[in-house]
């Protein structure tokens, strides 16, 4: 079954029989708030509903990882409910429903120095909480994966460079592909070497040591500031186990896609994660290492490339343009951050 969120059919939306199969009855009013999610509000409070179409495996994965972080004193996240079956979802024709206590507060905007402090926080207080539970099934495991993915998009970023200067005539994409790709290449390079000169293996044994998962969607919309200030991590679909510093990789990168960064904001960033976990010199190196990677290029010519049911789709040129626009600001800040954080 597809783990991809998919919008449910008209069939698919919430009912009393759903609610009540949650102990909900006469709710006050539920609002939808995307194809899939609903905000449920009664006398007990307010809910988010879930329609999802992932394994019942997979789901009971969530369930249990959110659980064993309230077990581990971290309780700013949306406290999952279960049916009163004590089942984690409740099926229905085509999916699952899942709830959540809904987190009330405001958005978090990443150019805001104090929501960049507050997630930052909250970040870092989770991937301390995120250690020493059990192997739960269902959850991808991804210790040691990093430097073989690094070398098998290298070399298809290589392979796609190859199959298109065999071609007598490019589109307007194979066009642009061929003039940028020798230094999202080098760059590929690089990110290998860098991180086969760090201690990446280390670091891999001891997350699977400690059985160290991570939120892995890390992105503004996944934090919300509450009424104190503080931050609130919620939407843990993408949770998997990896080292936790692929957060931080990505907390990172999700920032510079929402804003152009500053080196004070970067600065901002990781000194509120240190102020609760502290980032030791190998990790920064590895961090280095994932941030120069030209990830964000590989995924979109992956799906030109591979899919060619997509490489017609109208606008894939532009998206290519916004892409290495992107591209060129997030070089800069890399080179600022590996010349302050990646070379210590």
């Amino acid at each position: 079954m597809s783990q991809r969120k998919q919008k449910p059919n008209q069939s698919q939306k919430p009912n009393e029989a759903i609610l009540a199969a949650f102990g909900i009855r006469q709710p006050y009013a539920i609002w939808p708030v995307q194809a899939n999610v609903y905000k449920v509000s009664c006398m007990q409070g307010d809910f988010c509903l879930k329609f999802v179409q992932y394994d019942k495996e997979k789901i009971d994965f969530l369930h249990g990882i959110m659980t064993y972080l309230l077990d581990r004193g971290f309780y700013r996240i949306s406290r999952p409910v279960a049916a009163l079956s004590g089942d984690s979802a409740v099926a229905v024709e085509g999916g699952f429903y899942t709830m959540n206590r809904w987190v009330g507060g405001i958005a978090c905007a990443l150019d805001n120095d104090f929501h960049l402090l507050a997630a930052g926080k909250c970040l870092a207080s989770f991937s301390c909480a995120a250690l020493g539970g059990a192997l739960i099934p269902g959850g991808k495991v991804g210790y040691h994966e990093w430097p073989e993915r690094f070398v098998q998009r290298t070399e298809d970023l290589i392979l796609w460079q190859r199959q298109i200067g065999a071609k007598k005539r490019h589109t307007p994409f194979e066009k642009l592909y061929l003039k940028v790709a020798p230094e999202m290449i080098a760059d590929g390079m690089l990110a290998q070497r860098l991180l086969a000169q760090s201690a990446y293996g280390y670091l891999a044994d001891e997350a699977l040591y400690y059985r160290a998962f991570v939120h892995r969607d890390v992105a503004a919309r996944n934090f919300i500031i509450g009424p104190d200030g503080k931050g609130w991590l919620i939407d843990f679909d993408y949770c998997r186990y990896d080292l936790p510093l692929t957060d931080i990789v990505r907390f990172v990168e999700r920032g510079m896609k929402a804003v152009v960064y500053t080196p004070q904001q970067l600065d901002v960033m990781l000194g509120a994660y240190e102020t609760v976990r502290k980032i030791d010199t190998e990790e920064y190196r590895v961090i280095s290492a994932m941030l120069l990677f030209p990830q964000k290029f590989w995924r979109l010519c992956s799906r030109y490339f591979t899919a060619p049911e997509e490489s017609t789709q109208q606008g894939i040129y532009y998206k290519l343009i916004n892409v290495m626009g992107q591209m060129r600001a997030h070089k800069d800040v890399w080179f600022y951050f590996h010349g302050k954080y990646g070379c210590r």
